[in-house]
């Protein structure tokens, strides 16, 4: 390498390595204590600059961290309440299931209430005509046998009522199971 390409940090024009450095002719100072002063808060201008600049750095790494975590702890919180929505529109959908299912239930056991009031109507009706016939009244045994068989149907009657009101309340799993069980004793 030679001299001529060489470039030192104060050789190039417009480049200066040192800020604020007047031109002209250097000052002549009163006393030596007064350029020694001089020099020290030179020096010391020139060392605090990177320290303040490393200050600097710190403070906004600092800041960003904390911005960070700050983002972090949001975005957890959004997917805790994302999640809770998720779960609200869980519940809801299965309350609204459930209350379609008990509005099905009901209507079903109304429609079993009205043909057991028309089978019971139909039955009274029957009894009223036996009643009325000549010689049921003086037959004992009849009329015990049609009291029998509507205090019966009564009963039964009775029971599924009971059952409705419990109905209302249960799981679909265990309503199921109890529905196949009263279909097959009111079969009996």
């Amino acid at each position: 390498m030679d001299a001529t390409n060489f470039i030192a940090p104060g050789n190039v024009r417009g480049m200066s390595d040192q800020r604020g450095r007047r031109r002209g002719r250097p000052r002549t100072w009163a006393n030596d204590a007064e350029r020694s002063r001089a020099y020290r808060e030179r020096k010391a201008a020139e060392l605090g600059e990177p320290a303040r600049l490393r200050a600097a750095a710190k403070a906004a790494q600092a800041a960003t961290a904390q911005a960070r975590r700050q983002s972090q702890a949001l975005a957890t919180e959004a997917q805790r309440w994302q999640r809770r929505a998720q779960a609200a529109r869980r519940d809801a959908a299965k309350a609204r299931d459930q209350a379609r299912r008990a509005r099905a239930r009901a209507q079903r056991s109304t429609a079993d209430r009205d043909d057991a009031r028309r089978l019971l109507r139909r039955k009274l009706q029957w009894a009223r005509r036996v009643s009325a016939m000549p010689g049921v009244r003086d037959d004992p045994p009849a009329l015990l046998a049609i009291i029998a068989e509507l205090e019966a149907e009564l009963a039964r009657l009775r029971r599924e009522r009971q059952a409705l009101h419990k109905l209302l309340r249960l799981p679909p799993a265990e309503l199921a199971a109890r529905q196949r069980a009263w279909q097959s004793s009111s079969r009996r």
